[in-house]
């Protein structure tokens, strides 16, 4: 329990125990967040078998090819961004209807 001898618990007032039970709470806090990544793992790999077993060679699904902690982040694109990106996508699809291009 917490790390703690039997007898240091009886001995001891709340004060002196609460080292321990921030101890536990972190050790908690660390198998929770290690679940999770356990959950990502598993879950990118159902994914991209199904996506694979399902579409065959069509589909652009991959198992990731570094571990989660090896890869870099990636900023979320500005609202700027995406619609520029939006509008350049529409104008093509426009002029690709239109018979411009």
């Amino acid at each position: 329990m917490l790390g703690v001898t039997e007898s240091h618990f009886w001995d001891s007032c709340p004060t002196d125990l609460q080292p321990y039970v921030k101890m536990d709470e972190m050790q908690n806090k660390r198998r929770d967040y290690e679940m999770w990544q356990m959950g990502l793992y598993v879950y990118n790999a159902a994914y991209a078998a199904v996506a694979t077993a399902l579409a065959g060679k069509k589909a652009n699904a991959e198992y990731m090819d570094k571990p989660l902690s090896m890869q870099k982040e990636k900023k979320p694109k500005s609202d700027f961004v995406k619609f520029s990106e939006w509008a350049a996508a529409f104008n093509k699809n426009f002029e690709t209807k239109n018979g411009q291009e």
